[in-house]
C-alpha cells in the first residue's frame, strides 16, 4: 500500500509497476527532534519534516512513484509529479506552513505524509517493502492530529487517491466521491473525502 500524490487538489497512492500528495513542522537546518515524535517499539519514528529532509524525501518519493504509480499516469503527469516533489518545492511548502511528517528507522525514510491547512492531503507514501505494517495509518493519524491543533475549523479532509491506494483510503474511513477514475494534469486518481469528528479526543483514523 502506498498512498497519495496531489498538488492541491489531488493525491496519489501506488502500485507495483514502473511509475513515477503548508507545514506545521519546524523549518530550517535544525535537528528534526520534536515533542511530537512518535517512536514505536519497532524503532520506527514518526516526526515533523524539516528543511534538511527535503533532498532525501524527494529521492524517496520519486522511487516510490516510479515503482507504484507511473504506469497509471501520462508523461505530463510524470513531469507534474516530479516538479511537485522537487526539494525546492517541498521546502517552499514547509515555509508556507504545510503539515508534513516523515516515518524513519535508523535514518532511512520509510514514509512521508503532507497535509495542507485547507484540509487537502497532498502526499502520503510508504516504502513498498513496508506496506501493510501500519506506517501509513500512523502518518495519517499524526497529520490529522496536527491539523486539528492548527486548523480546528477544518471539518473534512480531501484526497485524490491513486488506483493502487483505493482500498487503503476506504479502510481508513474516506468516502469515495466518484466511481469513475478521474484525471488532472496527467495524474489519474479517485477522489475521496473524510469527515472529521467534532470531538477532539476521538481517533479519526480507525484502520490498522
Amino acid at each position: 500500500m502506498t498512498l497519495t500524490f496531489s498538488p492541491p487538489p489531488f493525491v496519489t497512492p501506488q502500485r507495483p509497476v514502473r511509475r513515477f500528495g503548508r507545514r506545521i513542522a519546524m523549518v530550517g537546518d535544525r535537528s528534526p527532534q520534536s515533542a511530537t515524535d512518535d517512536v514505536g517499539a519497532s524503532g520506527l519514528r514518526v516526526r515533523p519534516m524539516v528543511a534538511v529532509d527535503t533532498g532525501r524525501v524527494h529521492d524517496f518519493l520519486i522511487a516510490q512513484y516510479e515503482t507504484f504509480n507511473a504506469a497509471d499516469n501520462t508523461p505530463v503527469g510524470h513531469a507534474h509529479f516530479q516538479a511537485f516533489v522537487s526539494a525546492p518545492a517541498l521546502r517552499d511548502r514547509l515555509d508556507e506552513g504545510c503539515i508534513a511528517h516523515v516515518a524513519e528507522r535508523d535514518g532511512t525514510v520509510l514514509g512521508m505524509c503532507e497535509l495542507h491547512l485547507d484540509g487537502y492531503l497532498t502526499l502520503l507514501y510508504v516504502r513498498g517493502d513496508h506496506h501493510g505494517r501500519g506506517i501509513g495509518r500512523r502518518l495519517l493519524k499524526q497529520g490529522l492530529e496536527t491539523l486539528h491543533t492548527v486548523a480546528p475549523a477544518i471539518t473534512v479532509v480531501r484526497v485524490r487517491g491513486t488506483p493502487y491506494a483505493r482500498g487503503f483510503y476506504t479502510h481508513m474511513g474516506f468516502e469515495p466521491l466518484a466511481d469513475a477514475l478521474q484525471e488532472d494534469h496527467g495524474i489519474r486518481f479517485h477522489p475521496f473525502l473524510m469527515r472529521l469528528p467534532t470531538h477532539p479526543q476521538r481517533d479519526t483514523v480507525t484502520g490498522t
